[in-house]
């Protein structure tokens, strides 16, 4: 790809990796490219543009050469009374990504071959051999790690990502935050999981305060808390907990889910009940 850069500008292959990762497929891509930026690029090059630009950000995020013009102490919120503070959140989950499997690269490569046997022999003649095909995913879909740290307004963050599994996910957590955004700067620091019990361990690593529970997964709760099995809660304790998750404030969450934990918890995080309303009584 290095005679392909230095054909295609910077704003191309921006162009091109926009509407590539906004597609479902590279053919997709290349062809809103054309009706948007009227650049009519052939699928193979529209590929290998996108996919060399991601390659050279992963690598250059891998070796810290993406500078960050924030860290954790420019992170500032205040608590419910009023009071200046710098807090920071951590979290991190697992997604499904779909991978390109041995049969779809040998279809892409006859399509290649087929596209070079029309080409005028002038023009195929300049053309590079092509290479051994790379070997393609087991399985249609593969299982990544997205972290982010960010804060309470959503005005600093920072995404990565990893197929490095559980081990991976811990490099790339502890890289991210205590080289890249520095997270003990910050006065209150709070991990954020969906209560799987990797995740959660893979936090703990983390110089954090608390591991809260998000609101989606904390609502699941809840509602499986009211189904007709003893005890059963009542209607203003549901509500209840669920006005308490939606306050936003780490202060206001923390005393009023009790299955709040912290970093040296053993169980998995699940709010079970509420110390703001009568305790759930029996039906």
């Amino acid at each position: 790809m290095d005679e392909t850069e230095t054909t295609v500008s910077v704003g191309v292959r921006q162009l091109c990796c926009r509407e590539g990762t906004n597609a479902r497929s590279f053919q997709r891509g290349r062809e809103n490219l054309r009706h948007a930026a009227q650049i009519d690029a052939g699928e193979e090059l529209f590929r290998q543009l996108v996919e060399s630009e991601g390659k050279a950000v992963l690598t250059a995020s891998a070796t810290e050469q993406l500078e960050l013009d924030w860290s954790a102490s420019d992170c500032r919120t205040q608590t419910p009374d009023g009071q200046p503070v710098t807090r920071m959140y951590a979290s991190a989950d697992g997604v499904l990504v779909p991978t390109v499997t041995r049969q779809e690269k040998d279809k892409r490569r006859a399509t290649v071959r087929r596209n070079r046997k029309q080409m005028p022999s002038a023009k195929r003649r300049r053309l590079s051999p092509l290479g051994p095909v790379k070997r393609g995913s087991d399985q249609r879909y593969k299982q990544v790690y997205v972290t982010c740290l960010y804060d309470q307004s959503h005005a600093h963050r920072l995404v990565g990502v990893t197929a490095g599994r559980v081990k991976g996910l811990k490099r790339l957590l502890r890289r991210e935050a205590a080289r890249r955004v520095r997270l003990r700067a910050a006065a209150q620091r709070v991990g954020m999981v969906d209560g799987a019990v990797c995740l959660r361990n893979t936090l703990e690593g983390l110089p954090l305060e608390l591991i809260l529970l998000d609101f989606y997964h904390a609502s699941e709760h809840v509602g499986d808390a009211r189904r007709p099995r003893p005890p059963r809660p009542s209607r203003g304790w549901t509500g209840c907990c669920t006005r308490c998750g939606t306050r936003g404030t780490t202060a206001s969450s923390s005393n009023c889910w009790t299955g709040v934990r912290p970093c040296a918890a053993t169980n998995a995080v699940r709010p079970m009940t509420c110390s703001n309303t009568s305790p759930p009584v029996r039906r």
